[in-house]
Protein backbone atom coordinates (compact mmCIF):
# COMPACT_ATOMS: atom_id res chain seq x y z
CA UNK A 1 0.00 0.00 0.00
CA UNK A 2 1.03 3.60 -0.92
CA UNK A 3 1.50 6.46 1.60
CA UNK A 4 -0.83 9.46 0.98
CA UNK A 5 1.83 11.09 0.05
CA UNK A 6 3.26 9.01 -2.51
CA UNK A 7 0.24 8.79 -3.71
CA UNK A 8 -0.65 12.05 -3.84
CA UNK A 9 -2.48 13.64 -6.54
CA UNK A 10 -2.72 11.38 -10.23
CA UNK A 11 -3.56 12.88 -13.45
CA UNK A 12 -4.70 10.86 -16.17
CA UNK A 13 -4.94 12.72 -19.34
CA UNK A 14 -6.89 11.12 -22.53
CA UNK A 15 -5.94 12.39 -25.62
CA UNK A 16 -9.17 11.82 -27.98
CA UNK A 17 -7.87 11.42 -31.47
CA UNK A 18 -9.51 13.91 -34.32
CA UNK A 19 -10.31 16.43 -31.48
CA UNK A 20 -7.99 19.02 -29.54
CA UNK A 21 -9.70 18.03 -26.59
CA UNK A 22 -7.82 16.79 -23.38
CA UNK A 23 -9.87 15.51 -20.81
CA UNK A 24 -8.07 15.08 -17.07
CA UNK A 25 -8.83 12.75 -14.65
CA UNK A 26 -7.65 13.78 -10.36
CA UNK A 27 -7.97 11.75 -7.94
CA UNK A 28 -7.29 12.44 -4.68
CA UNK A 29 -6.20 9.83 -1.82
CA UNK A 30 -7.65 11.02 1.11
CA UNK A 31 -8.35 7.19 2.32
CA UNK A 32 -7.37 3.55 2.10
CA UNK A 33 -9.52 2.77 -0.77
CA UNK A 34 -6.80 3.58 -2.62
CA UNK A 35 -5.13 0.56 -1.98
CA UNK A 36 -2.90 -0.44 -5.51
CA UNK A 37 -3.27 2.99 -5.89
CA UNK A 38 -1.15 2.66 -9.57
CA UNK A 39 -3.21 -0.74 -10.79
CA UNK A 40 -6.38 0.77 -9.70
CA UNK A 41 -5.61 3.93 -12.02
CA UNK A 42 -4.06 2.14 -15.44
CA UNK A 43 -7.01 0.22 -14.74
CA UNK A 44 -9.34 3.25 -15.10
CA UNK A 45 -6.95 4.58 -17.96
CA UNK A 46 -7.72 1.41 -20.48
CA UNK A 47 -11.19 1.66 -20.06
CA UNK A 48 -11.24 5.20 -20.53
CA UNK A 49 -9.05 5.07 -23.51
CA UNK A 50 -11.23 1.85 -24.70
CA UNK A 51 -13.98 4.13 -24.51
CA UNK A 52 -13.66 5.30 -27.96
CA UNK A 53 -13.63 1.93 -29.17
CA UNK A 54 -17.11 1.59 -28.05
CA UNK A 55 -18.51 3.39 -31.37
CA UNK A 56 -19.61 0.40 -33.92
CA UNK A 57 -17.27 -0.72 -36.47
CA UNK A 58 -18.04 -0.18 -39.89
CA UNK A 59 -15.83 -1.60 -42.99
CA UNK A 60 -15.47 0.53 -46.04
CA UNK A 61 -15.93 -1.33 -49.67
CA UNK A 62 -12.26 -1.25 -50.31
CA UNK A 63 -11.91 -2.98 -46.55
CA UNK A 64 -14.63 -5.59 -47.53
CA UNK A 65 -12.69 -6.79 -50.87
CA UNK A 66 -9.32 -6.76 -49.03
CA UNK A 67 -11.09 -9.23 -46.39
CA UNK A 68 -12.88 -11.38 -49.07
CA UNK A 69 -9.77 -11.16 -51.38
CA UNK A 70 -11.42 -9.62 -54.62
CA UNK A 71 -11.08 -6.06 -56.11
CA UNK A 72 -13.31 -2.98 -54.85
CA UNK A 73 -15.77 -2.79 -57.79
CA UNK A 74 -16.88 -6.34 -56.74
CA UNK A 75 -17.45 -5.55 -52.98
CA UNK A 76 -19.53 -2.57 -54.22
CA UNK A 77 -21.55 -4.13 -57.42
CA UNK A 78 -22.22 -6.59 -54.37
CA UNK A 79 -23.91 -4.00 -52.17
CA UNK A 80 -25.27 -2.60 -55.35
CA UNK A 81 -27.27 -5.64 -56.26
CA UNK A 82 -28.43 -6.00 -52.42
CA UNK A 83 -26.29 -9.23 -51.96
CA UNK A 84 -24.56 -7.71 -49.22
CA UNK A 85 -26.00 -5.06 -46.25
CA UNK A 86 -24.85 -1.93 -46.27
CA UNK A 87 -25.32 1.82 -45.42
CA UNK A 88 -24.17 5.15 -47.27
CA UNK A 89 -22.56 8.04 -45.26
CA UNK A 90 -23.82 11.13 -45.65
CA UNK A 91 -20.73 11.67 -47.85
CA UNK A 92 -22.35 8.99 -50.46
CA UNK A 93 -19.47 5.99 -49.17
CA UNK A 94 -20.84 2.65 -48.14
CA UNK A 95 -20.21 0.83 -44.69
CA UNK A 96 -20.64 -2.12 -43.71
CA UNK A 97 -21.62 -3.52 -40.45
CA UNK A 98 -19.44 -6.93 -39.28
CA UNK A 99 -22.36 -8.98 -38.53
CA UNK A 100 -23.96 -8.40 -42.32
CA UNK A 101 -20.14 -8.84 -43.62
CA UNK A 102 -20.04 -12.18 -41.84
CA UNK A 103 -23.48 -13.22 -42.70
CA UNK A 104 -22.60 -12.53 -46.49
CA UNK A 105 -19.28 -14.16 -46.07
CA UNK A 106 -20.98 -17.55 -44.30
CA UNK A 107 -23.34 -17.89 -47.05
CA UNK A 108 -20.86 -18.34 -49.39
CA UNK A 109 -18.53 -20.54 -47.74
CA UNK A 110 -16.27 -17.70 -46.87
CA UNK A 111 -13.48 -18.40 -44.55
CA UNK A 112 -13.77 -15.50 -41.97
CA UNK A 113 -11.21 -13.75 -40.06
CA UNK A 114 -11.27 -14.01 -36.24
CA UNK A 115 -10.88 -10.57 -36.17
CA UNK A 116 -14.30 -9.75 -38.43
CA UNK A 117 -16.05 -12.08 -35.72
CA UNK A 118 -14.66 -10.80 -32.87
CA UNK A 119 -15.94 -7.03 -34.11
CA UNK A 120 -19.63 -8.34 -33.97
CA UNK A 121 -22.35 -7.45 -31.41
CA UNK A 122 -24.44 -10.35 -31.97
CA UNK A 123 -24.43 -13.95 -32.69
CA UNK A 124 -24.36 -14.53 -36.35
CA UNK A 125 -26.67 -17.40 -37.09
CA UNK A 126 -25.32 -20.40 -39.69
CA UNK A 127 -26.98 -19.76 -43.17
CA UNK A 128 -28.53 -22.65 -44.25
CA UNK A 129 -27.43 -24.88 -46.98
CA UNK A 130 -28.43 -22.97 -50.30
CA UNK A 131 -27.94 -25.64 -53.31
CA UNK A 132 -28.85 -25.54 -56.81
CA UNK A 133 -29.95 -28.59 -59.15
CA UNK A 134 -29.46 -27.66 -62.74
CA UNK A 135 -30.87 -30.52 -64.83
CA UNK A 136 -33.12 -30.43 -67.68
CA UNK A 137 -34.21 -34.11 -67.04
CA UNK A 138 -37.34 -33.25 -64.76
CA UNK A 139 -37.73 -36.36 -63.26
CA UNK A 140 -33.47 -36.67 -62.21
CA UNK A 141 -34.19 -33.20 -60.85
CA UNK A 142 -37.52 -33.48 -58.99
CA UNK A 143 -36.54 -36.83 -57.26
CA UNK A 144 -32.63 -35.55 -56.14
CA UNK A 145 -34.00 -32.56 -55.17
CA UNK A 146 -36.83 -34.51 -52.58
CA UNK A 147 -33.68 -36.81 -51.66
CA UNK A 148 -31.84 -33.96 -50.52
CA UNK A 149 -35.06 -32.53 -48.57
CA UNK A 150 -35.79 -35.94 -47.03
CA UNK A 151 -31.78 -35.98 -45.83
CA UNK A 152 -30.97 -32.62 -45.08
CA UNK A 153 -33.38 -29.94 -42.86
CA UNK A 154 -31.29 -27.11 -43.44
CA UNK A 155 -31.20 -27.28 -47.12
CA UNK A 156 -32.87 -24.66 -49.38
CA UNK A 157 -33.15 -26.03 -52.73
CA UNK A 158 -33.79 -24.35 -56.14
CA UNK A 159 -34.20 -25.67 -59.22
CA UNK A 160 -33.06 -24.92 -62.77
CA UNK A 161 -33.78 -26.78 -65.86
CA UNK A 162 -31.66 -24.90 -68.13
CA UNK A 163 -29.05 -23.17 -68.81
CA UNK A 164 -30.35 -20.08 -68.90
CA UNK A 165 -32.46 -20.39 -65.54
CA UNK A 166 -29.27 -21.67 -63.86
CA UNK A 167 -27.55 -18.40 -64.43
CA UNK A 168 -30.60 -16.39 -63.32
CA UNK A 169 -30.92 -17.87 -60.15
CA UNK A 170 -26.85 -18.35 -59.57
CA UNK A 171 -27.17 -14.80 -59.69
CA UNK A 172 -30.41 -14.05 -57.33
CA UNK A 173 -29.80 -16.94 -55.19
CA UNK A 174 -25.66 -17.21 -54.99
CA UNK A 175 -26.09 -20.93 -53.79
CA UNK A 176 -23.52 -22.86 -51.96
CA UNK A 177 -23.32 -25.69 -54.05
CA UNK A 178 -24.35 -26.30 -57.06
CA UNK A 179 -25.57 -29.66 -58.53
CA UNK A 180 -25.10 -29.32 -62.31
CA UNK A 181 -25.68 -31.34 -65.18
CA UNK A 182 -23.37 -31.24 -69.04
CA UNK A 183 -25.80 -31.33 -71.49
CA UNK A 184 -28.29 -28.08 -70.98
CA UNK A 185 -30.56 -26.45 -73.04
CA UNK A 186 -29.65 -23.02 -73.80
CA UNK A 187 -26.25 -22.65 -72.20
CA UNK A 188 -24.33 -26.03 -71.55
CA UNK A 189 -23.21 -27.07 -68.35
CA UNK A 190 -19.34 -26.73 -69.50
CA UNK A 191 -19.77 -23.28 -70.24
CA UNK A 192 -21.32 -22.25 -66.73
CA UNK A 193 -18.49 -24.24 -64.97
CA UNK A 194 -16.22 -21.58 -66.73
CA UNK A 195 -18.36 -18.65 -65.37
CA UNK A 196 -18.22 -19.71 -62.55
CA UNK A 197 -14.75 -20.06 -61.84
CA UNK A 198 -13.51 -16.91 -63.98
CA UNK A 199 -15.83 -14.37 -62.18
CA UNK A 200 -16.29 -13.36 -58.20
CA UNK A 201 -19.95 -12.36 -58.75
CA UNK A 202 -21.14 -16.31 -57.73
CA UNK A 203 -19.46 -16.53 -54.72
CA UNK A 204 -17.72 -19.38 -55.89
CA UNK A 205 -20.11 -22.43 -55.08
CA UNK A 206 -19.22 -25.80 -54.85
CA UNK A 207 -20.18 -27.30 -58.28
CA UNK A 208 -21.00 -31.03 -58.30
CA UNK A 209 -21.60 -32.48 -61.50
CA UNK A 210 -23.40 -35.26 -62.36
CA UNK A 211 -23.59 -36.00 -66.23
CA UNK A 212 -24.16 -39.20 -68.57
CA UNK A 213 -21.56 -38.13 -70.30
CA UNK A 214 -18.81 -40.94 -70.50
CA UNK A 215 -15.97 -38.69 -72.08
CA UNK A 216 -12.94 -38.20 -70.02
CA UNK A 217 -11.32 -35.53 -71.56
CA UNK A 218 -14.89 -33.59 -70.30
CA UNK A 219 -13.85 -35.11 -67.12
CA UNK A 220 -10.73 -33.52 -66.88
CA UNK A 221 -11.85 -29.94 -68.37
CA UNK A 222 -14.30 -29.84 -65.16
CA UNK A 223 -11.82 -31.00 -62.61
CA UNK A 224 -9.21 -28.48 -63.72
CA UNK A 225 -12.20 -25.50 -63.54
CA UNK A 226 -12.41 -26.14 -60.15
CA UNK A 227 -15.46 -28.61 -59.85
CA UNK A 228 -15.53 -30.57 -56.36
CA UNK A 229 -17.02 -33.79 -57.17
CA UNK A 230 -17.42 -35.89 -60.97
CA UNK A 231 -20.76 -38.51 -60.94
CA UNK A 232 -21.60 -40.50 -64.16
CA UNK A 233 -25.31 -41.52 -64.62
CA UNK A 234 -26.39 -43.72 -63.64
CA UNK A 235 -25.44 -43.15 -60.06
CA UNK A 236 -26.59 -44.01 -56.52
CA UNK A 237 -28.06 -40.43 -54.79
CA UNK A 238 -26.06 -41.40 -51.36
CA UNK A 239 -23.26 -40.62 -53.04
CA UNK A 240 -24.21 -37.00 -53.60
CA UNK A 241 -25.91 -36.73 -50.92
CA UNK A 242 -22.56 -37.62 -49.43
CA UNK A 243 -20.52 -35.10 -51.56
CA UNK A 244 -22.99 -32.20 -50.65
CA UNK A 245 -22.44 -33.07 -46.94
CA UNK A 246 -18.61 -33.17 -47.60
CA UNK A 247 -19.50 -28.92 -48.57
CA UNK A 248 -20.76 -28.35 -45.48
CA UNK A 249 -18.21 -29.58 -43.20
CA UNK A 250 -18.88 -29.44 -39.53
CA UNK A 251 -22.39 -28.49 -40.14
CA UNK A 252 -25.18 -30.76 -39.31
CA UNK A 253 -27.24 -31.97 -41.99
CA UNK A 254 -27.44 -34.42 -45.03
CA UNK A 255 -27.26 -37.55 -43.30
CA UNK A 256 -24.21 -39.59 -44.07
CA UNK A 257 -26.20 -42.77 -43.73
CA UNK A 258 -28.64 -42.95 -46.20
CA UNK A 259 -31.12 -45.84 -48.05
CA UNK A 260 -29.28 -46.40 -51.53
CA UNK A 261 -31.87 -45.02 -54.16
CA UNK A 262 -30.43 -45.63 -57.82
CA UNK A 263 -31.24 -44.17 -60.87
CA UNK A 264 -31.03 -46.67 -63.32
CA UNK A 265 -31.42 -45.26 -66.89
CA UNK A 266 -31.98 -41.19 -66.78
CA UNK A 267 -30.02 -39.98 -70.04
CA UNK A 268 -29.55 -35.67 -69.23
Amino acid sequence: MMSLVECGRFTAVLLIKGRNLAVKLYIDAFSSIFTGCPQTLREMGRRMVSKKNDIPVVYSALEVANICGVVNQTAINWIRNNYLKAFKTPGGQYRVYPEDLVEFMEKRGMRVPTEVIDRCEKKVVVSPHTILIVDDDKAFNEVMSEYIRKHDENAQISQAFDGFEAGLLMVQKLPKCVILDLDLPGIDGLKLCQKLSSTDAFGHPAVIVVTAAQDAEIEAKCIALGVREYFKKPLTLSKVAEAIARQFPGESGTEETVDAVKIEALSS
